[in-house]
């Protein structure tokens, strides 16, 4: 992190202790074609785009894109990412594949309180539908080896997004974890399993 040069524009979501766990985890090498979902203000774009040979950067926050933008820019990385506005892969053409898609998603259970940053934070009733929905939209954009990255809470249902990242043709491990006054925040990587064949209802 101390690498990059990282402003953080009012009403994008601040790097914090996940966004963080998130962006150690992640191993990216020079071959790697990156889908960042969820960017917000940049920071694991700017590594991969560091690192890897190509980035997606994507968010549903018109802010967070120009954050995401500004960032790259600063750092002199514009050339490596494409910045887009989008609702998950809606804005992304059916063809794409990444090498690697990894995502810190919004993952707290809705309440009558709002704030601006709700997009960024709020994942649906009880926290971890647009977790679900995220696996569902990204998996079919990962190449043959492919890895998908999560942060996920131990305030959500971690069942049930490991048995949705199976039912998704992923093997599924946690490669980090770290412990947070009110909950355990873990990283799960998912890899595509090269038996997988996708079942046509």
């Amino acid at each position: 992190m101390d690498q990059f040069d990282l402003e953080v524009h009012p009403s994008v979501y601040p790097p914090s202790e996940d966004s963080f766990l998130l962006y150690d985890s992640v191993s990216i090498d020079s071959s790697d074609v990156v889908l960042d979902m969820g960017c917000g203000a940049g920071i694991l774009a700017l590594k991969a785009a560091k690192l890897g040979k190509q980035v997606v950067a994507v968010d549903v926050s018109w802010d967070a894109v120009a954050n995401t933008e500004f960032n790259l820019a600063r750092n002199n990385l514009s050339h490596k990412c494409t910045v887009i506005q989008s609702d998950l892969t809606s804005a992304i053409d059916d063809s794409a594949r990444f090498s690697l898609i990894a995502c810190n998603p919004p993952y707290v259970p809705a309440s009558d309180d709002r704030t601006q940053l709700d997009h960024a934070l709020v994942g649906g009733k009880v926290g971890i539908e647009f977790t679900l929905r995220l696996i569902a939209a990204v998996r079919p954009h990962l190449i043959d080896g492919g890895s998908m990255y999560l942060v996920v809470t131990s305030i959500g249902n971690f069942d049930l997004i490991t048995e949705k990242m199976a039912k998704e043709g992923l093997s599924v491990e946690r490669i980090a974890r770290r412990r947070m006054f009110f909950e355990e925040l873990s990283v799960l990587r998912g890899r595509v399993q090269e038996d997988y064949k996708e079942t046509v209802l």
